[in-house]
């Protein structure tokens, strides 16, 4: 399964703009503030091209990763060592039954039955198909 870097850029940097309406004073900056103890002295002594380029970094990484983590391809993908050619029949027996299958919400609620009350909320009100 390739990697879609054009994704995995756009997931890393939407984290800026996000974070900078998230931390605005008008919405939760002024709370975050208060609740961390940070100081406007403190914020203004801080190295910015550190703390955003830090963020960069940590956003690039997590949006690299967390596919191999939620779609079940790219884990299988990994069983055979990066090379499908080479696996066992099961690995090809899985891609066939579950290569266009992905785990959904409608899924989930599907076949786990305490997640009930979860999909009924999710679903605006009405029951989950379980």
């Amino acid at each position: 399964m390739e990697t879609n870097w054009i994704a995995v850029i756009a997931a890393a940097l939407v984290t800026l703009p996000i974070g900078f309406i998230w931390y605005n004073p008008k919405v939760f900056g002024t709370v975050w503030m208060r609740e961390s103890g940070m100081t406007e002295e403190k914020a203004k002594g801080a190295n910015m091209a550190k703390v955003f380029g830090l963020a960069v970094v940590f956003s690039f990484i997590l949006a690299f990763f967390l596919p191999t983590i939620v779609i079940h391809q790219m884990g299988a993908l990994q069983l055979t060592g990066g090379n499908p050619e080479a696996a066992l029949p099961s690995y090809h027996a899985f891609i066939a039954d579950y290569a266009t299958n992905f785990r959904t919400l409608q899924a989930w609620c599907t076949s786990w039955q305490p997640a009930g009350p979860i999909c009924s909320v999710a679903y605006h009100g009405n029951k989950c198909p379980v």
